[in-house]
């Protein structure tokens, strides 16, 4: 899915986008765009010349709520691409991510060029990537909220690290048990 100038009118919600295959954006590239994002599923899609596995956010601010990243890769990092954002990349992008779920990618989000997105009540668990679930670069600085990350510290917005508890993360069955640390 491809998306440039979209404004907040904008909504795409109730899909699965899956096995998309792009250099950069495998599942989806929003560029310049403000779009809603909601209840949708990004899974299995690959960047294979750059970042943003399931969804590459370049100067976009879309409000991505209650959504799963699962099972994206992106190309991994060289000498001359940062390559990571299995799960979103945002490159001078500050989208709003509500409600959301990053598991089973070859890394979790990145941000790079000043990328300030806002992360709430959000869950990265189970992320292959060597550093933390969000990497950030240059001056980017998100703001992360009431959320359970497995790598990185972020404890100024009440975020904890425990296991999230999903039924069978590796089969893609990511609800939670009714003794998850995520529930309510």
């Amino acid at each position: 899915v491809y998306t440039w100038g979209l404004d907040s009118s904008a909504k795409l919600g109730g899909f699965t986008i899956t096995h998309g295959l792009a250099d950069v954006g495998g599942g989806m590239y929003n560029d310049h765009s403000l779009l809603m994002v909601t209840n949708c599923i990004f899974s299995y899609n690959q960047a294979y010349a750059g970042p943003g596995g399931g969804m590459y956010n370049k100067s976009a601010s879309p409000v991505v709520t209650n959504c799963i990243f699962y099972s994206n890769s992106s190309l991994p990092p060289t000498s001359w691409n940062y390559g990571e954002g299995g799960g979103m990349y945002n490159d001078n992008s500050s989208p709003t991510v509500t409600n959301c779920t990053f598991a089973v990618n070859d890394s979790g989000m990145s941000n790079i060029n000043g990328s300030s997105p806002t992360i709430t009540n959000c869950i990265f668990y189970y992320n292959f990537h060597w550093g933390e679930d969000i990497i950030n670069y240059d001056t980017s600085l998100p703001s992360i909220s009431y959320c359970d990350l497995e790598k990185g510290c972020y404890p100024e917005g009440r975020n904890i690290n425990e296991d999230p508890q999903f039924i069978d993360p590796f089969s893609g069955d990511l609800h939670l048990r009714i003794t998850s640390p995520c529930v309510d």
